[in-house]
């Protein structure tokens, strides 16, 4: 008589967080990791590749893929590449988890993220963010009007990201979703990411939250090099790519000035996100073709 295989140890799994722009998937991610590893920006389609985070709790292993905002109709080749490629990665995930900020819960654009997750196999949770933005009395016909018009939902869990509200409620009905194996990353990864990559989203979320809407999307922001000193320190050096000179002129500033605000705002959420010094240097440099090059090397190509 063959005896039943023993249960696996541990659990891991990846797991998707997909919306429309602005709904909070970035913030959502920081609040579960319990820092700032995804750039936030009250601009739409902030993120542009599928940031990744690492949370390991008991036997549990979460790997956590902020996704790009779907957007309805992609038009420029950047645009239409991040979408395809989001639609590539939603096919190799374990667990979907929905974004939806409940002030728009309704809208066209949620419809559209509504109908594709219909035809998911795969778990599919809801969060309805955002929920200290609304009176609690509009909650519960909003959770009721889901249920019957949408109700593939696997879990409805409301939270404020923001807030840190009922993060842990959500970890735990995406912990049953996950299969049992073992674990994809190590104990205390942070992130499959490399360094320099999250540096670079450090800076670029400084620039678009000092400049807000005077550098649209004509900018990219590439790890040049990546030292670290023997009393710990690093040394960081970036270069901030843009298609036009006068965008170059702005991201300088008055005798530089903007450039080194914006400097100093992204060495300070490295500090805090490596626990030691770290000294930063910008670089900004005019290339017409740089949305060519950034969707060949995301990132750029330092350690």
């Amino acid at each position: 008589m063959t005896e039943a295989p023993i249960p696996y140890p541990t659990q891991s799994g990846i797991v998707l967080f997909l919306g429309v722009p602005n709904a909070g998937k970035s913030s959502l991610l920081n609040a579960i990791l319990g820092l700032k590893l995804a750039a936030v920006s009250h601009k739409p389609n902030m993120t542009r590749f599928c940031i990744t985070g690492v949370h390991t709790e008991g036997t549990t292993q979460m790997i956590l893929m902020d996704a790009p905002g779907m957007m309805q109709a992609p038009q420029s080749l950047m645009e239409k590449t991040i979408q395809a490629h989001l639609k590539q990665t939603l096919a190799t995930v374990d667990v979907v988890v929905a974004v939806v900020d409940v002030n728009t819960a309704f809208h066209d654009r949620e419809r559209q993220l509504y109908a594709l997750l219909a035809r998911e196999t795969k778990p599919v949770l809801l969060v309805l963010n955002k929920i200290d933005t609304i009176k609690k009395t509009d909650l519960l016909p909003m959770l009721a009007r889901y249920q019957q018009d949408t109700p593939f939902w696997k879990a409805i869990v409301p939270l404020s990201a923001q807030k840190r509200q009922s993060i842990d409620r959500l970890l735990s009905e995406i912990k049953p979703c996950l299969p049992t194996g073992p674990w994809l990353c190590g104990e205390d990864d942070l992130s499959t990411l490399p360094m320099s990559f999250l540096a670079t989203e450090a800076t670029r979320e400084q620039i678009y939250k000092h400049l807000h809407d005077e550098v649209p999307y004509h900018l990219h922001v590439t790890a040049e090099s990546w030292e670290t000193k023997r009393d710990g320190s690093a040394i960081v050096r970036q270069i901030i790519w843009v298609d036009q000179d006068r965008y170059r002129r702005i991201l300088l500033g008055h005798k530089g000035q903007m450039l080194k605000t914006i400097g100093e705002g992204a060495r300070q959420t490295l500090v805090r996100v490596l626990g030691h010094p770290v000294h930063l240097f910008l670089t900004v440099m005019v290339d017409s073709e740089w949305t060519k090059q950034m969707l060949l090397t995301p990132g750029g190509t330092a350690p």
